[in-house]
């Protein structure tokens, strides 16, 4: 009788046991129905695959981008070539077409010209000199002088331009800038 009775009080206490064992054990996967693939501890195969497809997305927008940019800078060369051609084309049809009054522009490269006599008077005719006195080319150009009547776009002064460009920037300015060897013309 007494065994019994242990059995009978002893029994429900394993049961309350093992209950409350089982209550508070700590879930597992199954029992929480937990997708392997949103389990930050799990092996993330869908992750790398994900990873590896931004990379081959990174990887070809930066192709796009560099094709891109490339045909933006030819595409830049190409037009100012264009402008370059049109410019030059402008130019020679300018220096070919007569005056407004009708005669051609003055053609500097016969030697005979009142630059020329002026160039003889000023620096002996010595298109390239620089005698250091602050005054350089055929025509003694100033740097001031040249600078402003638009001879930079020549040369930095004047005794490194040409004849012709000397010329043509003189023809600019008065007769006055050369008031010795200028005044008998």
């Amino acid at each position: 009788m007494f065994q019994r009775r242990w059995l009978l009080m002893v029994a429900p206490l394993c049961v309350v046991t093992v209950l409350a064992s089982v209550a508070f054990a700590a879930p597992s996967d199954a029992e929480h129905n937990i997708d392997p693939r949103h389990d930050p501890h799990a092996e993330r195969p869908i992750a790398a695959s994900f990873e590896r497809k931004i990379e081959r997305s990174e990887a070809a927008a930066l192709e796009r981008t560099t094709a891109e940019t490339l045909a933006a800078q030819q595409a830049a060369a190409d037009a100012a070539a264009a402008v370059a051609a049109q410019e030059a084309a402008a130019a020679a049809a300018a220096a070919a077409a007569p005056a407004p009054n009708g005669t051609r522009p003055a053609d500097y490269s016969s030697g005979s010209t009142m630059w020329d006599r002026i160039a003889q008077c000023e620096s002996g005719g010595d298109w390239s000199i620089n005698t250091g006195n602050g005054y350089y080319g055929g025509l003694q150009f100033s740097h001031a002088t040249w600078l402003s009547a638009g001879g930079g776009q020549y040369a930095e002064r004047a005794d490194l331009a040409t004849r012709e460009q000397q010329i043509a920037i003189a023809s600019a300015l008065s007769l006055s800038n050369w008031p010795h060897c200028g005044r008998y013309y």
